[in-house]
This record gives structure tokens, sequence and C-alpha cells, in this order.
């Protein structure tokens, strides 16, 4: 349950507005598992942590801003990703967009 609440508060420090945590093995199809070690992992947060620690700022997006999107296929599951961008062109925002529609029954 550690792991769980550092999760939560290294997600705070970063400024993130989400985060999901999923235990393995409880979903039927699970995250990617990238196979990395704890220190990996561990050495990984630090180094985000240390490159934001007093330069973080929360930055408001226009009104009306730039965006790209992605249409993607995944076991054909149609789905699109758009990233709103801020003026200077880094992104500000990211949604994904993804329907699972029912298979036709056969009768």
């Amino acid at each position: 349950m550690d792991e769980v609440a550092e999760a939560y508060v290294t997600a705070w420090k970063l400024g993130l507005k989400a985060v999901a945590i999923y235990r393995d093995g409880s979903k039927r199809t699970q995250p990617l598992n990238t196979g990395k070690t704890e220190k990996a992992v561990e050495t990984a947060t630090a180094a985000v942590i240390a490159s934001t620690d007093d330069r973080m700022q929360r930055r408001k997006l226009p009104d009306e801003r730039k965006s790209i999107t992605h249409k993607f296929d995944i076991a054909g599951h149609e789905g699109y990703i758009t990233v709103g961008m801020y003026e200077d062109g880094t992104p500000g925002e990211i949604f994904v967009t993804m329907s699972k529609q029912a298979r036709p029954s056969r009768a």
C-alpha cells in the first residue's frame, strides 16, 4: 500500500491532474508492462522530480488553441488521440476517445 500512496504523492508533486493505478492481474487486458526494475523506476522518478522542482508552474491553455488529432486502430477498435497545444507548441492536454461497439448477434 505504501507504493500506492507514494504514487499519488509523486503525481501531486508533478502537478498531474489524473493518475491511474492498476493492480497486477486485476483487469482482463492490462496496461503495458515495460518490465522495468524497481531501481530503474525510482531513478526515472527522481530525475523527473529533480528537473521540475522549483520551475514548475501551472499554465492556463487559451480558449482557442491548435491541436493535433491522430486516428488509431487496436484489435479492430477505432480511436482518436487529440493533443491540445500551448502557443509555443508544447502539449497542454491529451484526450483519448475510443468507443467499443457491440458485435452483431449471430442467430
